[in-house]
């Protein structure tokens, strides 16, 4: 494939690909082609001399039309003056969620969906709560610290039942003696 013929097939890739996303395009093949440098030809002329005589067809030798700031992604209208041909991995950058950024609902229910259902390792467990020991979690109602309290108490009931006759349980240990006292 020569480096025209990969211009042209890269072209019609983005612009599909643009179309498909519901955004304007309105930046034509000599446009196009103008946005590419020459240190971006040279890269590319050389992979695909790299290519050639193998019977893969390059679909990205590095670069990728993009845009030129988020704000001109936002606009959806990619043109001369919003497009710009950056390495597929400064482009990827450019655009990940920073901190204060949030999901879409559409892609929050997506995410749920996805995690919904699936059984979680041992392992998996254990790192998420270690990670969350020790976060403050703000004022607490009576009503929820009882909830809290009741689900920890038939956990710890729970677990008695399933370990059998082993001894006291916490209460009847109490040095104090009484009711155990909870932490809540």
């Amino acid at each position: 494939m020569t480096y025209d013929e990969y211009l042209v097939v890269w072209y019609n890739r983005s612009r599909r690909y643009q179309l498909r996303c519901g955004r304007a395009f309105n930046l034509n093949f000599d446009e196009f082609c103008g946005l590419v440098s020459n240190y971006q030809r040279a890269v590319i002329t050389s992979r695909l001399e790299q290519m050639e005589g193998t019977a893969a067809t390059p679909q990205r030798v590095g670069y990728v039309l993009s845009w030129v700031s988020p704000e001109a992604h936002a606009a959806g209208v990619m043109d001369s003056s919003t497009a710009k041909i950056l390495n597929y991995r400064n482009s990827r950058q450019m655009f990940r969620k920073r901190k204060g950024d949030t999901h879409s609902d559409g892609a929050r229910a997506r995410i749920g969906a996805a995690k919904r259902g699936k059984e979680q390792t041992r392992q998996h467990v254990e790192r998420r709560a270690e990670k969350q020991r020790g976060i403050k979690r703000g004022d607490m109602s009576k009503e929820t610290k009882a909830k809290i309290r009741v689900k920890a108490l038939a956990r710890e009931a729970a677990k008695r039942a399933q370990a059998g006759p082993a001894g006291p349980c916490r209460a009847e240990r109490n040095p104090q003696g009484g009711e155990r006292q909870s932490w809540i």
